[in-house]
């Protein structure tokens, strides 16, 4: 796998605010494992600064969904609440991953169509695409980050599902997974709040952090406890758990699909040991071979 980090030359720097002016005034939090994790936890917790929040809409819908008794017509009303959030939801829900044959002009008719935890599904998936995975200046890679993990969000609901057991739950540990990447980025990129670093250093110190400043991000979220551990489980060495294992293979498969994210930078690798995962999970050859093809047929839409 290539080495070099995507689509940016390494020697740009991160911050447009980065410069030789001397009326710059110095960056407060160096460049470093511990720096970024402290630069994050300042971010969250600033009163002048806004961290990407999920939409109340999609929080509610969350909720919500948690619920086998909620009628849809609640759901559809706190969707509806957000004008933008529900045009995005339409829009992803239109999209050729959801391989929707008549496009759906409504949430109900969304809602509908896919039943209760596919749509909760969608509509977290819609709230990250439109908070959370957005970089105005490091676009290109943070749609990478973005596309990575809604390839590793559907495999792992394919993989779930193909065991008999509810996907909703694996769709959403393989969509927060590597949220701490994204955040990374968007704290690296913040003006005045770093020491000056160049693009293919940041890699190496985002991901030694993602998984931390992951976590304290779905912390800020109040999000459901099982989604959240899945930031830090991802990176162990040892596969137990179930549901440590789905992810770690949706992983493996999605880099295999090309939907990876590089080597974040010389020396740094990704150790995801995709064989102690099928056996954790008891999947066979064949099961393998018609996960791959199934979810082939659905990320090309990503």
């Amino acid at each position: 796998m290539d080495s070099t980090p995507p689509a940016l030359s390494p020697k740009r720097p991160l911050s447009r605010t980065w410069s030789s002016s001397k009326t710059h005034k110095p960056d407060v939090v160096p460049w470093t494992v511990d720096g970024l994790v402290a630069g994050v936890h300042k971010l969250l917790y600033s009163t002048t600064y806004k961290p990407p929040m999920l939409p109340r809409a999609a929080l509610a819908v969350m909720e919500l969904t948690r619920r086998y008794d909620v009628p849809f017509t609640h759901i559809v009303k706190a969707v509806e609440s957000d004008p933008v959030f529900t045009a995005t939801v339409l829009r992803v829900a239109n999209s050729p991953v959801y391989n929707t044959r008549v496009p759906a002009t409504s949430i109900e008719q969304a809602l509908t169509r896919m039943g209760l935890r596919q749509f909760s599904d969608l509509c977290l998936e819609s709230a990250m695409s439109g908070r959370v995975f957005r970089s105005p200046t490091l676009a290109e890679p943070m749609e990478q980050v973005r596309r990575h993990s809604s390839a590793v969000a559907h495999i792992s609901r394919i993989i779930a599902q193909s065991m008999g057991e509810m996907g909703a739950k694996a769709f959403g540990r393989g969509l927060l997974h590597d949220v701490g990447i994204a955040i990374g980025i968007l704290a690296a990129t913040t003006p005045g709040l770093f020491t000056s670093v160049t693009y293919a250093d940041a890699w190496p110190v985002i991901y030694a952090a993602h998984t931390t400043i992951g976590r304290m991000l779905l912390d800020a979220w109040k999000l459901d406890p099982e989604l959240r551990c899945a930031v830090e489980d991802h990176e162990a060495s040892k596969i137990e758990k179930k549901e440590v294992a789905i992810l770690v293979l949706a992983n493996e498969i999605a880099d295999e699909l090309g939907f990876g994210v590089p080597p974040l930078g010389v020396g740094v690798a990704k150790s995801r040991p995709a064989a102690a995962a099928v056996e954790t999970l008891g999947l066979t050859a064949r099961d393998l071979v018609e996960g791959r093809e199934l979810a082939k047929s659905i990320v090309n839409g990503i």
